[in-house]
């Protein structure tokens, strides 16, 4: 059963920016209401631009990594959040568009997404994804992930990055491996 979006069991996190379309949509509408009956919305056009910096942060951490430009990236989930099978607004496609014609393997439990190019190949398993990867990018939330034996994936990797901006995987467990893990609210 997901989780409520509204309410005081609603899960927030910091994370990826905004997500879904909905609020983004909402808040594009209300700037341009702004702008027709000339009104400050400076909080609503900071809200966005933050937004648009940390959908960002993945990207800027694999251009800071000059020899992965030419490995393989694997990238866990499709989903724009966990518990959901919707890609719409989906930070993940958003990075795999960046990464046109770079060697990318995605997984994702439950989402599928016609949209990937020819140099994304789909893996039915975490372990697929990441075996022999340069980098691993965690970007749903999945409790699945939460999950993964990180011995296992500091094994099966080729590279040491793992990019965690949820904070999914466990810290202590990546360090013990040797992995360089950046998380987005850990001054990454």
């Amino acid at each position: 059963r997901p989780a409520p979006t509204i309410g005081s069991n609603a899960s927030l996190s910091p994370g990826l920016g905004l997500a879904g379309g909905t609020i983004e949509r909402d808040l594009a509408s209300f700037l341009q209401l702004a702008v027709q009956h000339d009104v400050h919305a400076t909080v609503i056009e900071s809200y966005v631009r933050s937004s648009e910096y940390h959908r960002g942060w993945v990207l800027r951490q694999l251009a800071a990594e000059d020899h992965i430009g030419s490995g393989v990236i694997a990238v866990l989930g499709l989903a724009y959040k966990p518990d959901t099978a919707s890609t719409k607004n989906s930070a993940s496609l958003e990075l795999l568009q960046h990464l046109g014609g770079q060697s990318v393997r995605v997984h994702d439990p439950q989402a599928q997404s016609n949209s990937l190019a020819s140099s994304v190949t789909r893996c039915s398993t975490w372990t697929d994804a990441v075996t022999e990867a340069d980098a691993v990018v965690v970007m749903t939330a999945w409790s699945n992930y939460a999950e993964i034996d990180v011995t296992t994936l500091a094994r099966l990797m080729r590279g040491r990055l793992v990019l965690d901006p949820f904070g999914v995987l466990d810290a202590d467990a990546m360090s013990a491996n040797g992995l360089n893990h950046r998380v987005l609210t850990r001054g990454g």
